[in-house]
């Protein structure tokens, strides 16, 4: 027998009602056979999390490892600054580098000056309504 043919056969077989006793059994059995499970956020949060990762859970297992070896080295790293900062300098040395960072601040702060700002100005500077009173009185 074809598979189609046994399907055919199905098909013309009138379906029977189930007696309304056997579908209250069949439907408090399987009620009662079903675990009561909450839904807490834990295993809702891991529910959301496996099916996140699971397409490629090696891809995560590596990012995981690199991400730990980037806090080893950065722990590491920081231990070695906190001995560099502990580590004196002389009052004289400071006193140095503050001056030359005074220095080059003023530098920043005070307008660049060009040379037309550097000649003297005319000895006939003055308004020239003051210019005529002189030429009139002479």
């Amino acid at each position: 027998m074809k598979p189609d043919d046994f399907e055919e056969r199905v098909r013309r077989q009138p379906l029977r009602e189930l007696p309304p006793q056997w579908r209250r059994e069949i439907l408090s059995s399987a009620i009662h056979a079903t675990p009561r499970a909450r839904a807490s956020a834990v295993t809702n949060l891991r529910a959301q999390l496996s099916a996140l990762l699971w397409p490629c859970p090696q891809a995560w297992a590596g990012l995981a490892v690199i991400w730990l070896g980037l806090l080893v080295v950065n722990f590491a790293v920081t231990d070695k600054t906190e001995t560099v900062a502990k580590r004196k300098i002389p009052a004289a040395t400071q006193m140095m580098v503050l001056r030359e960072q005074q220095q080059i601040l003023t530098e920043l702060i005070e307008p660049h000056q060009s040379p037309a700002m550097d000649r003297p100005k005319r000895l006939d500077a003055r308004p020239r309504s003051q210019a005529r009173q002189q030429f009139l009185m002479a």
